[in-house]
């Protein structure tokens, strides 16, 4: 006869090869769900551009206001966690050529939070170059991202199509 030791592990075993199976299941579940998440994302109406010069670090500094439109409902399934929802800053400098900034995010853990509509929302954090005078005059692209975080399984991170704006810095700093 087996001793208690013996019959725990088997147990344990048992029952951590079923769930590791069943969770393994979910997780190739997800990739027959398809998804058609749409966005829009803008410049405010009369966005509020200042461009100052960050003395503190010695660098360029950018705050502006957004509009964001997005439909992330498709993206619901039964082994997504949560999504992590960024807004990314784009641009090139003659001291770097790739420069990309998250100046917006959010986590969505709820259904009922999977639309979201933001008017005039200000960036959460500042576009910062780490020279000074590299940002004036630039163009930036701002483009919306997603990171499925699952229950069980690999992060994914997808590019909202058509959810891309542009912006134009200006060449003078403005004091506030």
């Amino acid at each position: 006869m087996d001793s208690y030791s013996n019959r725990t592990s088997s147990l344990f075993t048992t029952f951590t090869t079923v769930l590791f199976t069943f969770a393994t299941l979910n997780h190739f579940t997800y990739y027959f769900h398809s998804t058609s998440v749409t966005g829009t994302i803008k410049l405010a109406a009369s966005p509020n551009l200042e461009f100052t010069e960050f003395k503190q670090y010695k660098a360029d500094q950018v705050r502006f206001d957004f509009d964001l439109s997005l439909d992330l409902s498709t993206e619901y399934s039964w082994n997504v966690n949560q999504l992590y929802v960024f807004v990314v800053a784009s641009y090139e400098t003659s001291k770097n050529e790739r420069n990309e900034i998250i100046i917006y995010d959010k986590i969505v853990r709820e259904l009922k939070d999977y639309k979201i509509n933001l008017k005039q929302a200000r960036i959460k954090y500042p576009l910062r170059d780490e020279h000074r005078n590299t940002l004036a005059g630039k163009n930036v692209q701002l483009s919306v991202r997603y990171q499925v975080m699952p229950v069980f399984g690999l992060m994914q991170t997808k590019d909202v199509p058509k959810a891309v704006a542009k912006l134009t810095i200006p060449n003078q700093y403005t004091k506030k």
